[in-house]
């Protein structure tokens, strides 16, 4: 295996135009999965970062089995070297690679009842909505830290109390379909990792179940169909028709608790999910526990992140104190216009500069779109002109624009939940 990369400058962008790429394709048990790779066969560093996280993030969504790469030596050569002498990815090797998933609860087709649910479950709090006949009919916001949870029992009754909350007086019975968004590795109906579970730990007696989510639904509204999708993968979804002559290749960020990531490339609706893993930002001594990787983009473009820039700029939690407290009053400092506040922001937007510059050399990107509990429209805005600018040192192409996730006439916080009914609707209609 080659020597891990330590040198922050090998993974940006370089000053001269990109190689020429072709189509590599990856495959996994009869599943092809296309990526871009340089023509000339000569990986370097973030190639070779790129190739083995797209690889393991393949495994993760289709499950065990052989993987392959053909029609390019240098990615053959990189993928045999990490699966001969990991016998797994780096990556996969922690990240619930030799879970044993149980059969799936029985699925059950959507009734013919007139509502339908729909949930974002976040890392600090949890938001839901009932539509009725296509017409909001009631929602719920409920703050939470399902992190100190050390039992499942203890989770799923915080669950149970929130949809009771929500429910109301309406029969389950009505209910036909459920949805839910949530951050962690997803995979029909199944959630094979999540954040959500980081505070528990599990072993032969205690095992953990990847179908929690579903049978819980299940439980409360028997007669629903149920979805469950990446938060990364959700808030693209209803912008994929938007595109301009057929083409709109978005890069989705929801940047709360943690960080969702997904790619959206049309005509083709080419997906891929879970960009939060790429390492780009070493030497900040932000560690993924997981992945065991500094500087990923999911510790930079989340809570922990900001919190990490904010503590460099007079915002510190105090021992026992309250995260959100800290984030809320660097939002209110920021409309305020103090300094210190815009500083935050904007050192992120310069963060997110080459961790843009670094997919896009893999990807066509027409827009950054950005969403989740960190960020607001003043925050967006503050971070263009710093991004705009670091991105312009990086060289190469020019840089795709930010956009902030915005449903017109909702509260942002409800922006995941919209996402999920309008794409239901849209699928559906």
């Amino acid at each position: 295996m080659r020597a891990q990369v330590t040198n922050v400058e090998s993974l940006h962008r370089q000053l001269e135009q990109r190689s020429e790429l072709s189509e590599v394709e990856l495959e996994l048990n009869g599943n092809k999965h296309p990526i871009l790779l340089p023509s000339s066969g000569q990986l370097d560093a973030q190639d070779e970062i790129y190739l083995l996280q797209r690889a393991s993030t393949l495994r993760w969504m289709m499950g065990p089995g052989m993987m392959s790469v053909s029609g390019h030596s240098g990615a053959e050569t990189l993928l045999n070297e990490a699966c001969e002498e990991k016998g797994k990815l780096e990556f996969e090797a922690k990240l619930f690679a030799d879970l044993t998933v149980p059969p799936s609860p029985e699925d059950t087709p959507a009734g013919d009842g007139e509502c339908h649910l729909f949930i974002d479950i976040g890392g600090s709090s949890i938001k839901g909505a009932f539509f009725s006949n296509k017409q909001l009919s009631r929602q719920l916001s409920q703050a939470w830290e399902p992190f100190r949870y050390t039992q499942m029992d203890e989770l799923l009754r915080e669950l149970e109390l929130f949809l009771s909350g929500l429910q109301g007086e309406r029969s389950a019975g009505s209910v036909s379909h459920v949805a839910i968004s949530c951050a962690g590795l997803c995979r029909g109906g199944a959630l094979l990792a999540s954040t959500l579970t980081q505070g528990m730990s599990f072993d032969n007696e205690n095992c953990y179940d990847p179908w929690f989510l579903k049978k819980l639904m299940r439980r409360q509204f028997p007669t629903a169909s149920f979805r469950l999708l990446n938060d990364g993968e959700v808030t693209a979804l209803p912008h994929r028709d938007q595109a301009p002559f057929g083409k709109r290749c978005v890069i989705s960020l929801v940047m709360g608790s943690n960080l969702g990531g997904g790619y959206y490339s049309m005509p083709r609706m080419d997906a891929v999910h879970e960009l939060g893993f790429m390492p780009f930002l070493l030497g900040s001594g932000l560690r993924d526990e997981w992945s065991g990787y500094e500087g990923i983009a999911s510790e930079v473009f989340s809570k922990k992140g900001l919190l990490w820039i904010a503590g460099q700029n007079g915002y510190v939690v105090p021992e026992g104190g309250s995260e959100r407290a800290v984030i809320d009053q660097l939002h209110t400092d920021l409309r305020h216009g103090l300094v210190k506040a815009r500083i935050v922001f904007q050192k992120l937007g310069q963060f997110l500069a080459p961790f843009v510059s670094y997919l896009q050399r893999y990807y066509d990107i027409d827009e950054v779109l950005l969403s989740g509990g960190i960020l607001t429209s003043d925050v967006v805005d503050e971070m263009r002109a710093p991004y705009h600018s670091a991105f312009a040192d990086l060289g190469g192409d020019e840089a795709p624009p930010l956009r902030m996730l915005v449903v017109p006439g909702v509260l942002p916080e409800y922006n995941q939940v919209w996402s999920l009914a309008l794409n239901y609707f849209a699928e559906n209609s």
